[in-house]
């Protein structure tokens, strides 16, 4: 009703309490239309349900259980008792279904949740009786009705007499509903009369006492307008005499409080994620005591803040009440203290941008109301205005400074840049200036050169280049970067690169001449040619030994995987046996060559990278001493067991690595050893370091030995004996030991044995503990039966693919699928949807990566366990597999026991004999 006169506003009084004396009829006609619908539920959803109950308990006992019996004492036959059963069914189904339809009190919802089981076993016994008739069975269905039929009956009739018994009592309970509907209804009715002539009272006084309010309001905006347009008219004088941002943002405070717009005015200046608080008027001591002037605007309780809202958006923020508003809650308390009721910040504009928020905070609740928000907006953008101008004069008159700053630039530049720049008059070629590099470049003084051309005193291009230098400023008008001789006043040679651009230079047409020495930039790009010449041949050593790796691992593959297959074949007499292990050991000491030079070759391209850790040292010196064992025992040596503490020994190395470098050394020791000797292991610690020593009693090494231990393929003499060896695996030794910051030395005396002291940082008690508890949860648990499962390979070697179908062929639930191209292993994978794919990385017509990519582009295909293979073990070749989506790499050429170990750890397992599903977990 703002704005309407006092005699329209009781007018519309006067309706609203017609309106409300007609509501309070229309709820009583309501009320007696609700009592009269009450009854008819009752009528509807109690005499019917009671009749449709009554309806279902004669049809099970008149239509079913009589027609039994009478067809049972041969008093019907049994296609009429069969017609009384099918119609008696369809009763109960009619009934049934219509009485769940009508409404249900939580009794009667339970009562039916006890009779729907009990109905179907019913069925069941009328199914069975039915049978029975079917059949003229008649003594087998008297024996039918006397055990089951009527126990299966009974409990239903019981049950649908308790839904009877319920409706008389749920149909009494909503009759007495129904009459207390009426009876509220009529006191409804007399209340809301009561309450519309009250009301009409009351309201008539509240628009009387209203309109008072509102015209004291107005008085009170007039005023407050006539206030703003005095502040407007000091800002505006302020504007056109003030040229400094920090007086105008002042003199802006001020008038915002002089005039009464304010309690206080405060102006915050953003700078990035901060805000400083840079001028305020009225009590600011006061309020603002031991608050900061500069704050942050990322912390959670100024980003909520009204000055942060107004900087964000662009737009005021206004709080009507302050001490209510979540925006204020960090200093409601502040501003209670100090009278503060309502605020708000209006946005200050420099450039298009927010650069920061006038904040003003005034006494009265709900103050700042739209029309003065409004007319705030107008005066801050005024000032905005001004603050573009004054910016704009700062900008000018810091250009006009600057073009003269860059005038004195530019001749410090021109006379003291690191290149020559030389000034030639345009028509005559005479110098009209030059820099003191130019001076110092040709050994002439700027006095000897000005006013004389460059032809004249004998220096500067060559002649050919000075011919072709002019060409191609009569061709261009301008000379870029061109290739290029100078000479100075001795004769010496310079090569450079020069330029030419046309200026104006003191009123005469000039070329600025530039010209950059470049004589150690060619011998610099010489070096980068040597260099690349030697990168491209690292690069083809390491794709050589790629190649070598994968076309040697390849028919190692062969040779080692069938050498296994076959030495576990009890066929093979004693002498055969042993000829089979001498073809694995060949093959082993080969593939140990193969990858010691591998190794060696990424170290010293610095492409070899070790991951260290927190390593127990007790599991990888029994590995060690677990491979060893067949060769100790073949040269008649004993590695006796491992000392006291290695089980707690924790040190910082590469594990994999680790374990590399302790074979290498306990190998050497057990291969240049004699009959009847040992080799011992022990372990010694210091402050951050642990130290263990490979010992033996052997052949040990000459002072001249030791000093050739580390030169790569040098066999100290050996070479001829009997002991397989490459004269390299020290020098690996020691290269990893080293990426391991680790020490190694090695101490020896002839027919007396050596000792090998290797020295790692110990673990810290948390890096120990952190690993053991990482290893305990990351323990597989063992396998609990055979493997099952399908496993596809894609491989076009034949003799590989023979080869793994072999090592599989000890697990008959694993079924081996063959594919000899990529396009012919996708379509399979498809419609097989393997266990595990085992996926060639160079097939004929698809390189594996791209069948990788396609299988995981596949939706049926994505979530398959796919391992590569291949018998490239080079890193980026490792690195681009698993990128591409493999779970897995394994290298050719396979150990069977370790080939098959991955195996069981990705294919399911079915139960041992003798052990049930259920016993073992499955259901």
């Amino acid at each position: 009703m703002k704005g309407w006169s006092l005699q329209a506003r009781l007018a519309v009084l006067l309706l609203a309490l017609v309106a409300l004396l007609g509501t309070a009829g229309a709820l009583a006609l309501r009320g007696l239309g609700q009592a009269a619908s009450s009854l008819d539920t009752v009528y509807r959803d109690r005499v019917l349900p009671l009749q449709q109950l009554a309806a279902i308990s004669e049809a099970y006992g008149v239509g079913i259980v009589a027609a039994v019996e009478r067809a049972r004492d041969g008093a019907i036959p049994a296609s009429q008792a069969l017609a009384s059963i099918d119609a008696a069914q369809a009763r109960i189904d009619q009934q049934w279904h219509a009485y769940r339809q009508t409404y249900l009190v939580a009794q009667e919802v339970q009562l039916i949740a006890e009779t729907t089981p009990l109905m179907q076993r019913a069925d069941l016994a009328v199914q069975q009786a039915k049978g029975l008739l079917l059949t003229s069975d008649r003594p087998g269905l008297a024996r039918f009705a006397a055990t089951d039929m009527f126990p299966a009956i009974a409990p239903v009739i019981e049950v649908l007499g308790r839904l009877i018994a319920v409706q008389p009592e749920v149909a009494h309970v909503e009759s007495e509903s129904a009459r207390a509907t009426y009876r509220r209804t009529l006191i409804s009715a007399g209340a809301l009369v009561a309450l519309a002539l009250t009301a009409g009272g009351l309201l008539t006084a509240s628009v009387l006492s209203r309109h008072l309010r509102e015209k004291r309001a107005a008085d009170a905006r007039t005023a407050r307008i006539s206030r703003f347009h005095r502040a407007l008219s000091r800002t505006n004088q302020l504007i056109v005499r003030e040229g400094d941002a920090q007086k105008l943002l002042e003199g802006l405070c001020r008038i915002c409080v002089d005039t009464g717009h304010a309690l206080l005015a405060s102006v915050l200046l953003r700078d990035g994620d901060r805000a400083r608080r840079v001028v305020s008027a009225g009590p600011a001591a006061e309020l603002f005591a031991g608050v900061p002037s500069v704050v942050d605007l990322t912390e959670p309780r100024v980003r909520i803040s009204l000055s942060c809202e107004a900087m964000d958006r662009g737009v005021p923020a206004v709080s009507d009440h302050v001490a209510t508003d979540p925006r204020t809650a960090p200093w409601q308390e502040r501003a209670r203290h100090h009278g503060v009721r309502s605020a708000a910040a209006f946005p200050l504009r420099r450039g298009g941008a927010v650069a920061g928020v006038l904040v003003l905070y005034a006494e009265e609740p709900g103050f700042f109301d739209a029309p003065l928000v409004q007319l705030l907006v107008e005066m801050v953008g005024d000032v905005s205005f001004a603050l573009d101008t004054i910016d704009g004069n700062v900008a000018h008159q810091a250009a006009q400074r600057e073009v003269e700053a860059g005038l004195v630039r530019f001749r410090q530049l021109f006379y003291k840049a690191p290149m020559s720049i030389i000034i030639l008059a345009r028509d005559s070629g005479h110098v009209r200036d030059i820099n003191d590099f130019a001076s110092e470049r040709y050994g002439l003084t700027r006095a000897d050169m000005i006013g004389r051309t460059m032809r004249e005193l004998g220096v500067g291009l060559v002649d050919k280049d000075r011919e072709r230098f002019y060409a191609l400023l009569a061709r261009d008008g301008r000379v870029e970067q061109m290739p290029a001789q100078v000479r100075g006043v001795q004769g010496q040679l310079r090569e450079v690169l020069t330029s030419a651009e046309p200026i104006d230079y003191l009123g005469e047409p000039c070329l600025l001449a530039m010209s950059l020495d470049v004589t150690a930039l060619r011998a610099a790009e010489q070096a980068r040619r040597a260099q690349q010449e030697a990168e491209a041949a690292s690069r083809a050593k390491t794709e050589f030994l790629s190649r070598m790796s994968h076309e040697l691992r390849t028919p190692l593959n062969a040779v080692l995987g069938f050498s296994q297959l076959l030495r576990g074949d009890l066929r093979f007499a004693a002498d055969q046996q042993a000829q089979l292990g001498h073809i694995h050991q060949a093959g082993q000491h080969l593939l140990a060559l193969i990858n010691d030079v591998l190794d060696v070759a990424r170290i010293e391209e610095g492409r070899l990278k070790v991951a260290t850790q927190a390593v127990l040292l007790g599991p990888v010196v029994a590995d060690a001493c677990r491979m060893l064992a067949p060769l100790a025992e073949a040269q008649a040596v004993r590695i006796d067991p491992a000392p006291p503490g290695i089980d707690t020994a924790w040190v910082e190395a590469d594990p994999i690595r680790l374990r590399q470098v302790l074979i290498n050394l306990m190998s050497n020791a057990v291969k240049y050893n004699r009959p009847g000797g040992w080799v011992r292991v022990e372990l010694a610690r210091d402050a951050d370091q642990l130290w263990l020593s490979v010992r033996d009693n052997g052949i040990g090494m000459s002072a001249e030995q030791l000093a050739h231990l580390y030169e790569p393929f040098n066999r100290l003499g050996r070479e001829r004996g009997a002991v397989e060896g490459t004269g390299i695996g020290m020098v690996l030794t020691r290269q990893l030991v080293r990426l391991m910051h680790g020490q190694l030395e090695v101490m020896s005396l002839p027919d007396q044995g050596t000792q090998v002291r290797l020295g790692l940082p110990a673990a810290s008690a948390q890096q120990a503990l952190s690993m053991a508890a990482q290893q305990a949860a990351t323990a597989a648990p063992a396998a609990t039966g055979a493997p099952t499962g399908v496993v596809l390979y894609i491989e076009d070697n034949p003799v590989n693919l023979l080869l793994v179908e072999q090592m599989l062929a000890r697990w008959p639930a694993v079924r081996v699928v063959q594919a000899e191209n990529g396009r012919t292993g996708l379509d399979l994978a498809r419609t097989l949807r393997p266990d595990v794919v085992l996926l060639d990385m160079h097939l004929p017509d698809l390189d594996g990566a791209e069948v990788l990519r396609r299988l995981r582009a596949d939706p049926a295909t994505r979530g398959f366990t796919v391992v590569a293979l291949s018998a490239s073990a080079m890193p980026e070749e490792v690195a681009e597999a698993r990128a591409a989506g493999a779970n897995d790499y394994w290298t050719k050429p396979f150990e069977v026991e370790h080939l098959l170990a991955d195996l069981r750890r990705l294919l399911p397992s079915r139960p041992q004999d003798g052990v049930s599903s259920a016993a073992m977990g499955w259901h």
